[in-house]
């Protein structure tokens, strides 16, 4: 549901791409299902795949001459390259110079759907997960195919497949206009998940179905990516400790906080849900530094202004595993405030 609520959306020009990522361990078919996607949206002329590198120029290159960009077998992205596919998921402009001149430039324009296939999770950038649908193949034990035999196969369902994705689409649009009327959207993909929720209600499934699964699909990659962050596993289990000491029945005022020692304050309230406020160092205080790293390249930060900076970095993968964080100033100083629901920041 989640890739063909993504294929209509790409068939958008005015509204932010996701970016697609399949995920999964040789022989998962992660290829094979790329280029399947690929002559749904942007065929090419052999109808072979046409893959791009992860360097930034190639990128943008690539930008001006196809509507779909693949990234096959990815292994890595830089922190450049993740803050590109940003732009090219929202749209903007690159000003670059031309070759063989000084002073001449050329204004390239950014706004592609990008198609990633990867052995491991390769957009793990928080910025950049907040653009990206992945989906995780499982591993194939024998039963394989030849890729000819594969291509025919598809090439004898293709018509049918893209007469049913424009017929999907068509109805998706004309839905439309209702499902905007909502106003409870909480990612910033707003356009994708009304586009899968119209889908769902073209295709005559509950209202909710699509958000839902794109949901827990956002949940799990947030998780996955916390699995691999030590200063979002450290706050994980600091937050989990504090949970099960809750101070206070009723909202303390900012000032309460202020003059406790140390200055922070966890509320338990309806349904489960804790809500703690804190000054950053007071957080700081509770993360375990590494052992045997140097404080310049530990990820756990070793000041208030490292805290509310690493805070910022994680904040919508921690978002997207229901827990939301908030600065909260007082005078010249900034509180931390947390609210989630205990079972959010479950250890799993």
């Amino acid at each position: 549901m989640v890739i063909v609520a993504t294929l209509l959306e790409w068939h958008r020009t005015d509204t932010p791409h996701p970016i697609l990522e399949l995920v999964g361990p040789g022989g998962s078919g992660k290829s094979t299902l790329a280029e399947y996607v690929l002559s749904m949206t942007d065929p090419a002329a052999d109808g072979r795949r046409l893959t791009v590198g992860t360097r930034g120029e190639d990128v943008a290159a690539a930008a001006q001459q196809r509507h779909v960009l693949l990234m096959d077998n990815a292994s890595r992205l830089d922190r450049a390259s993740s803050d590109q596919l940003c732009v090219m998921s929202t749209g903007g402009t690159v000003l670059v110079r031309q070759l063989y001149t000084n002073g001449a430039t050329a204004n390239l324009k950014l706004h592609s759907p990008v198609l990633i296939t990867a052995v491991s999770a390769v957009a793990t950038a928080p910025d950049l997960q907040l653009r990206v649908n992945r989906i995780d193949l499982p591993a194939r034990m024998g039963g394989y195919a030849a890729e000819s035999e594969l291509r025919l196969a598809w090439a004898n369902s293709r018509p049918r497949m893209l007469g049913a994705l424009y017929t999907l689409l068509a109805n998706a649009l004309r839905e439309l206009p209702a499902v905007r009327a909502r106003a409870d959207w909480g990612h910033r993909l707003v356009d994708f998940d009304q586009m899968g929720e119209a889908m769902a209600k073209a295709a005559g499934l509950t209202p909710g179905t699509f958000v839902a699964a794109v949901t827990q699909m956002r949940e799990r990659m947030a998780r996955r990516s916390a699995s691999g962050d030590m200063f979002l596993t450290e706050l994980l289990r600091v937050l989990r400790d504090l949970a099960t000491k809750p101070t206070h029945t009723e909202q303390p005022s900012l000032r309460a906080v202020m003059k406790s020692s140390p200055a922070r304050a966890v509320l338990a309230y309806g349904e489960g849900r804790i809500e703690i406020t804190a000054r950053p160092g007071a957080i700081r205080e509770l993360l375990r530094p590494l052992v045997g790293v140097t404080w310049r390249e530990n990820p756990i930060p070793a000041t208030d202004r490292g805290v509310t900076d690493a805070l910022r970095r994680v904040q919508p993968l921690l978002a997207s595993m229901g827990v939301a964080v908030d600065e909260v100033p007082f005078g010249s100083k900034t509180l931390i405030r947390f609210d989630f629901v205990v079972g959010a920041v479950h250890e799993d």
